[in-house]
């Protein structure tokens, strides 16, 4: 179990290596959205969707047999996402859910997972930083 920025035993769930197939990535920005997509599709994921609202990255998880929805969370529409990951969750519990978001504050890390997210990441660096290297 890992250690969050808070010095406290980390909430987040280990999700098998290759369990996940299927991704429906919500993700507004257009340089995150790229970062995150090849990420994904290096690591053997198929983004089925790119959805250009909130209501249809909700929409796909109910309607496509996907895995995994990774959501870049701003400030701004953090409510109305945090509120529709709680539904989703209670729909769909085995579904992982990766949050992106510049927000440090405990309390929004701690609703989030209260929700049902599977992983919270912060967001310090340009999404070019972050992309992560595929096993092979």
């Amino acid at each position: 179990m890992g250690l969050t920025d808070f010095g406290e035993p980390s909430r987040m769930r280990v999700v098998r290596e290759g369990s996940i197939r299927r991704a429906v990535l919500f993700a507004l920005d257009d340089e995150w959205s790229t970062a995150i997509r090849r990420t994904l599709t290096g690591s053997g994921v198929e983004v089925v969707a790119q959805p250009g609202s909130l209501a249809e990255a909700v929409s796909l998880t109910d309607e496509a047999e996907v895995d995994l929805l990774v959501i870049d969370m701003s400030s701004d529409t953090s409510r109305g996402v945090l509120s529709e990951l709680a539904r989703i969750h209670g729909r769909r519990p085995g579904l992982e859910v990766i949050v992106l978001s510049a927000c440090r504050d405990r309390q929004h890390i701690e609703a989030a997972l209260d929700a049902g997210v599977s992983a919270y990441v912060i967001k310090r660096r340009h999404p070019a930083s972050v992309l992560l290297r595929a096993p092979g």
